[in-house]
């Protein structure tokens, strides 16, 4: 599986994170069980429907956080959703982690490479 370690920052820090990246997922999904963790309440976020997680639509919480990627030594703030993601703490979506970077799959070695956009700064 393609993952990438990161960081998130809200009102706090979580530790270092595994990062599911995700070309199917539009946006970026933060495990709901990491939002007191970085001083969130999502009784104060905006809900909006999700769709195609697990069975049924569920309901993602918007918030905006800063991304942290220490490896790549380059962070941006970006609006996410929090929402009961089983199995991971953070699915990268195209519409900010896919605009800030380019992935590239090789499937036949089983690896990928991520390097920064030249269209952000």
């Amino acid at each position: 599986r393609p993952l990438i370690p990161l960081v998130l920052r809200a009102t706090t820090e979580t530790p270092l994170l595994d990062g599911l990246i995700d070309s199917g997922s539009d946006d970026t999904i933060i495990n709901a069980e990491l939002a007191p963790v970085l001083g969130i309440s999502l009784n104060k976020c905006l809900r909006v429907p999700l769709g195609g997680i697990g069975s049924g639509q569920q309901i993602g919480y918007r918030a905006e956080i800063t991304l942290i990627f220490k490896d790549l030594r380059y962070e941006y703030r970006s609006e996410v959703l929090f929402a009961s993601i089983p199995h991971f703490s953070v699915i990268l979506g195209q519409n900010d982690f896919f605009q800030h970077f380019n992935i590239l799959f090789e499937a036949s070695k089983g690896t990928f490479i991520v390097t920064r956009s030249r269209l952000k700064s």
